[in-house]
């Protein structure tokens, strides 16, 4: 699902909670993921119900909001972001996320409200004398996506390494262009030496010159290339969460 990525770590003391709740806690976290990914909706909504039951976490309650909302309940999705909202950290990064499709679900219900109210044009109130003017068009309605959360995630690994190794071929190419550059100085200096000694002395450095950075350039390019492939190619990383027990208690985190 799409959703803000983040590392999050939410400590709750439960004293009285046993060591079999939260693997059942989590056994049906694992099932609402499996069933959200491949977009059983429904199926994911039951399952993050059930583990919010055993473990009362503000993120499930973002989950099961996500559910509500591809499932085009608008008024179901709109109460859980809002519980969301109201049990989550402060900081938490999901908020801006929640408050948004809060804005958007409000506009979208309101809408729907209006269109249940106004009758279809050219319907006839009871009683009235049926007229033969031509009705006037319905008003069209702008349907409203309800597009998921910008996608904030942290950048996956192998995209860092990917711009890294870009900026990288950038400075090696440049390095090599330098060189490449001061060599024609070089073979100038041969030309006006004195002896024959030197002449050749700065003749053979300035080949060994044109020559490294030719080689340095080339490595430079390919470095660019191939840094700039792998950056493209990178995906976001995925959702991951986790419930794990601690001492008197238990505690949940992931990236959203």
């Amino acid at each position: 699902m799409t959703r803000y990525l983040a590392a999050l770590a939410l400590c709750l003391a439960a004293t009285t909670a046993k060591a079999d709740e939260q693997a059942e806690a989590q056994k049906h976290f694992d099932a609402a993921e499996k069933a959200y990914n491949v977009g059983d909706f429904a199926g994911a909504l039951k399952e993050y119900q059930a583990s919010y039951q055993l473990f009362p976490s503000p993120l499930l309650l973002f989950d099961m909001a996500q559910c509500h909302r591809f499932l085009g309940e608008n008024e179901k999705a709109k109460f859980e972001y809002q519980r969301y909202l109201d049990n989550a950290p402060p900081d938490d990064q999901s908020r801006p996320a929640a408050q948004q499709l809060i804005k958007q679900l409000e506009t979208t219900i309101e809408q729907e409200r209006q269109s249940k109210k106004s009758p279809p044009t050219g319907t006839a109130k009871p009683g009235a004398a049926p007229t033969t003017e031509p009705s006037s068009p319905a008003t069209a309605i702008p349907a409203v996506t309800n597009a998921p959360a910008k996608d904030t995630r942290p950048w996956s690994t192998r995209r860092k390494i990917g711009f890294g190794v870009a900026v990288g071929g950038v400075v090696v190419a440049a390095v090599g262009g330098a060189m490449l550059l001061a060599a024609p100085a070089v073979f100038s200096q041969a030309d006006t030496a004195a002896t024959l000694p030197e002449h050749d002395a700065d003749h053979d450095r300035g080949r060994a010159l044109q020559f490294a950075g030719a080689v340095v350039g080339s490595i430079g390019v390919v470095a660019l290339a191939a840094g700039i492939i792998v950056a493209l190619t990178g995906r976001r990383e995925p959702p991951r969460a986790w419930i794990a027990p601690t001492v008197g208690g238990f505690a949940v985190g992931g990236s959203f």
